[in-house]
Order: structure tokens, then sequence, then C-alpha cells
């Protein structure tokens, strides 16, 4: 029994290296499959993620072409109607021009009226041609006018005496049928011009003609070189030349 027990001791004892040399290994390979294991799952989770990567980069990518063709087709859209409202403003634009143009027309040939600021030289207003147009800028912002026509014209209104200084002059006032001379808007309740020519005013007039502050006399005559006169908060005034007597009351 003794023998027995060494054997087995001195057994024991020769292999004890190997049998721990084995179970290392079987750790060791333990450690290693589970490595691989670990590795192996990695690698799939990481195809997996690769793949739904992928699926969602061509989603996008689908989106962004989608998105893309919306936004080329909106934009062709809004350029196409961007064109058409062009036209049509321009369309609308030319109908103005061409009212306004009719309007102005009409204003000129059938009541003599203008407007300062768009009148040039060359205008045909109340059968009257516009030789000069002088125009300025007060610092207040206003503007003077000065506006030369040339040609005769026929008209009714009243001789009234106009002070001059310490002397008398003459002036005529027009409250009917002013579409027989050029006029602007601020003046459709009447025209009222200095006489150039007093002299000849007074020979053309004769003994009706009396100098008194008070006294009027209508007259229906002939004038020419008319000129508008627009100088704000003066007494500067329109003014034409007598020509000749047509008729009196």
């Amino acid at each position: 029994m003794k023998e027995g027990n060494v054997l087995k001791r001195d057994f024991f004892q020769k292999n004890i290296f190997t049998i721990g040399g084995i179970i290392v290994f079987i750790l060791i390979l333990f450690v290693i499959l589970n490595l691989f294991n670990s590795k192996q799952r990695s690698n799939k989770e990481l195809k997996k993620e690769n793949t739904q990567l992928k699926q969602e980069n061509n989603k996008l990518k689908t989106e962004q072409s989608f998105n893309k063709d919306k936004y080329s087709n909106e934009k062709s859209f809004l350029e196409t109607e961007n064109n058409g409202n062009k036209e049509t403003i321009k369309k609308y634009q030319k109908t103005f021009e061409y009212l306004q143009a009719e309007i102005k027309n009409n204003l000129v040939d059938s009541l003599g009226i203008f407007s300062p600021e768009y009148t040039k030289k060359g205008d045909k207003i109340a059968g009257l041609t516009v030789s000069d147009v002088y125009s300025k800028e007060n610092v207040n912002g206003s503007k003077n006018y000065k506006i030369d026509f040339t040609g005769e014209f026929v008209v009714k209104g009243t001789i009234e005496p106009n002070k001059i200084g310490e002397g008398f002059g003459f002036a005529f006032m027009i409250s009917k049928n002013l579409e027989k001379m050029p006029h602007s808007l601020q003046e459709f309740e009447g025209v009222y011009f200095t006489i150039k020519n007093d002299h000849e005013l007074i020979k053309g007039l004769g003994e009706n003609l009396k100098i008194t502050p008070y006294n009027k006399l209508e007259i229906e005559a002939v004038f020419k070189n008319y000129t508008y006169n627009y100088v704000p908060e003066t007494d500067v005034h329109n003014s034409a030349e007598f020509v000749r007597l047509v008729s009196q009351n």
C-alpha cells in the first residue's frame, strides 16, 4: 500500500508541469476563442452598420436627387412665372404710357393745359410753340419756371391797371375760354398776365382806356410772345405782347 501511494505521488510530481501546461493552453485557447468570437461579432456588427449606413446614404442620395429635381422644377416654374410677370408689367407700362400720352394730348389739344416740369422746347400747346424752357430749383425744394411761347392767340378778358413802382401799367385777366391759350393746372380759375408793350395797347384802345386804379375794360384782342412765369412767393407774373384789338364792350 505504501508503495502504491509513493508511485502515485511520484507520477503527480513528474507530470504536474505537463498538467499545468495543458490547463494554461486550455485557458489561452479559451481566451483566443472568445477574442475570435468577439471579433466575428464585431465584424458582423460593423458589416450590419455599414449596410445600414449604405442604405441611409442611398436614401439620402435619393432624397437629395428628388429635392434637386423638385428645386429645379420650382425654379423653372418661378422663372417662367417671373418672365410672364415681366411681360405683363411691360404691357401695363406701355398701356400706362399710352394713356398718359393720350391724356396729355387731350389736355393740351382740348384744354390748353400743360405741366411745366414736362414741357420741352418745340412742344405745341393751344396753337403756340414752346421756344424756350428755363427752370431753377430753390433752397426749399420748390422750382421756378420760365417758359416762352411763339405765335399769336386771340382771347377775351378784362384789361386792368397794374401798379408798377410809382406808375401804372396794364394787365389782362382771362376767366373764360382758357383753352385758347397755354395754362397750367394751377391757373384753372383764370390766367393773369401783364402787357409787355403798354404803348401799343394805349394806341390800340385810344380814349376808351383810362389809366385809373379802378378802371376795367372788357375786350377781345390778339396777343403774341406769351411767357409763363412761375416763381413761388413773389409778384412775378406771366406776360404777353398786345398785337391788335378785335372787339370791346
